[in-house]
């Protein structure tokens, strides 16, 4: 039983404590239903019950959690002056920090094939205690320093609230490297370790799910600093790039165990395998159904000032003159980024299809003058409605043709904690909370645009998600535009981390990207994730490019789904087996 679980059971009577330690599964199956009638009560009509029911699950859940990581804390203050425990724990904070240097655009990914080691090796080498513990702790600071651009993104928030919530972000997410270290000894107990590697892209693969999912550091993004390395993606994803960069780190554990240079050499073989893969893949001839001719404007909107209403008519002159400066005729689509328009599109009070703004209107003429397609990023609004949420709000990009009537889309993947509360729709009583957050609401349904409806636009955040792109690809699109506003991250690594992210995407669906960011880096890719043009960060600039459209996907947009799913459900199937089992504590 894993060991939060346990010491609550054993604080329980004999008879009780018997029945658990024997059936350990069914004490989180037991939480799980004492939990499911607070849940139930959160949508009651009556204001009482609903915050009853929340005190009982900070009661359930928060506090078991609290319990666990002040365990965590204090096992790791008493083992501080053993002086194996201080060895294995700087080397594991180093490679942590190493490995969150080894993503795009800084230059460590080659590292990525064996900076595991040191982490494998402490878990065969402590006990498991002592060895997760450490896990935990590196991954810790491993993650301050993956993501320390995160408080430039929520500091809206009061600041206490700001500072606990990304103390419960790093925590939250290495609770996955700890599920992954304790599994890896579960394997490892019954001679199966061989199957970690696609274990560990199955987590990746479950930390892509839910609404409280923070897919940005899977490890196959560490082979982002070469392009070549990366082509293996159109095939296995990166799923299957994070699985051969532990399988590499595993044969690497063994050369280091058995001292064995042939072992050591056999680790060059995956990334030297990537690089043939991949000089074969950029050297074949891609078919192509034609080009669409594509303008990028970056205004550059300083993100503490954009939202400003004395700065409003400043920020349209600068975007409509960027506008107003690109050719008739010689593109055939404009994109501008994720909320240009800093504003509502329309009244929502106003009855549907009317109460649109002066700016909605000039996209529409400039649009028709210009015998362009235009993209511009707005917010939107439903009209007047009843109950806790009076609107629901939209993250929408606007497309206003050349000819006919504009049509919209709404952000379907809103950035939790950020854009909306998680569960707002399931947990009625959150629509009363105010964290400082947006309070958006989820779009339904996808778009397809241009002539032949060859291409589709994707918001911001939605880019990192692989099912939710893939969609795309197998409803017909040919070419991928997402807009987004990454000003929220300043200068730091963020915005270079997500358009290494969304390149990604390019080469594993083999369709190109054009992206445009307010503040950059925007930027085009062919289907193979060629830079075809791209900006600095913090400069009003604009690019033009002609892009190649595939004839058909590459392989993965066919195989993700079955490939995902099985990765899924094999970190799951090993997960459920292991709680049957008894733990492997080593003593």
């Amino acid at each position: 039983m894993i060991h939060p679980f346990r010491k609550a059971v054993s604080l329980m009577p004999a008879p009780a404590r018997g029945l658990f330690e024997r059936r350990p599964l069914l004490f989180p199956l037991l939480l799980a239903l004492v939990c499911d009638v607070p849940l139930a009560a959160l949508g009651s009509d009556y204001q009482a019950l609903r915050w009853t029911a929340f005190a009982l699950l900070v009661l359930l859940l928060l506090l078991p959690v609290s319990a666990a990581l002040f365990g965590a804390a204090r096992h790791l203050w008493r083992r501080r002056k053993d002086p194996r425990f201080r060895r294995f724990l700087g080397l594991n904070c180093l490679c942590s920090l190493l490995l969150a240097c080894a993503y795009p655009p800084l230059p460590l990914g080659w590292l990525s094939f064996v900076l595991l080691v040191p982490w494998l090796w402490t878990l065969r080498r402590l006990e498991a205690r002592d060895a997760l513990t450490i896990t935990f702790a590196s991954s810790v600071l491993g993650g301050a320093a993956m993501y320390f651009w995160i408080y430039n993104v929520v500091s809206v928030g009061p600041p206490a609230g700001v500072v606990c919530g990304l103390v419960l972000l790093l925590c939250f997410l290495a609770t996955f490297k700890v599920a992954a270290g304790w599994l890896f000894l579960r394997l490892e107990a019954v001679g199966r370790a061989w199957l970690f590697p696609l274990v560990w892209a199955g987590i990746e693969v479950f930390r892509a799910q839910g609404e409280v999912s923070f897919p940005w550091e899977h490890l196959g993004y560490a082979l982002g600093v070469s392009l070549p390395m990366a082509q293996a993606a159109s095939w296995v994803g990166v799923y299957g790039l994070s699985a051969l960069v532990v399988a590499a780190n595993l044969v690497a554990l063994s050369a280091l165990e058995r001292r064995s240079w042939r072992r050591g050499l056999a680790v060059l073989l995956f990334p030297a395998g990537l690089l043939a893969f991949g000089a074969v893949s950029l050297s074949a001839e891609e078919e192509t159904s034609g080009t669409v001719r594509v303008a990028v404007l970056q205004p550059n909107i300083p993100q503490h000032l954009k939202w400003e209403r004395k700065n409003f008519p400043e920020w349209m002159r600068r975007t409509f003159r960027m506008a107003r400066a690109v050719d008739s005729g010689t593109v055939d689509l404009v994109v501008l980024p994720e909320t240009a328009v800093p504003r509502l599109a329309r009244d929502p009070r106003a009855p549907e299809g009317s109460g649109w703004i002066s700016e909605h209107n000039r996209f529409r003429r400039l649009a028709r003058e210009k015998g362009t397609d235009v993209l511009v990023g707005f917010l939107d609004a439903d009209t007047l409605r009843q109950g806790a949420r009076k609107f629901n709000f939209y993250n929408s990009a606007f497309l206003f043709p050349k000819e006919g009537e504009p049509e919209s889309y709404r952000k379907r993947r809103l950035v939790p904690f950020s854009e909306k509360l998680p569960w707002d729709d399931l947990l009625p009583m959150l629509n009363y909370v105010d964290l400082g957050e947006g309070d958006f609401s989820a779009g339904d349904g996808d778009a397809f645009w241009g002539d032949r409806g060859e291409w589709a636009p994707s918001i911001c955040y939605e880019i990192i998600y692989p099912q939710f792109m893939r969609r795309q690809a197998l409803g017909g699109a040919r070419l991928m535009v997402n807009i987004t506003n990454d000003g929220w991250f300043g200068r730091t690594t963020a915005p270079f981390q997500h358009v290494n992210i969304a390149r990604f995407r390019s080469v594993e669906l083999g369709l190109p990207l054009v992206r445009a960011a307010n503040t950059g880096v925007s930027a085009a890719f062919d289907a193979k994730g060629r830079e075809l043009a791209s900006t600095p960060i913090y400069e009003q600039t604009s690019f033009s490019a002609e892009v190649p459209l595939p004839v058909r996907p590459a392989p993965y947009a066919a195989l993700g789904d079955a490939l995902e799913t099985a990765l899924l459900l094999l970190a799951l199937a090993v997960f459920a087996l292991a709680l049957f089992t008894r733990d492997p504590w080593r003593r």
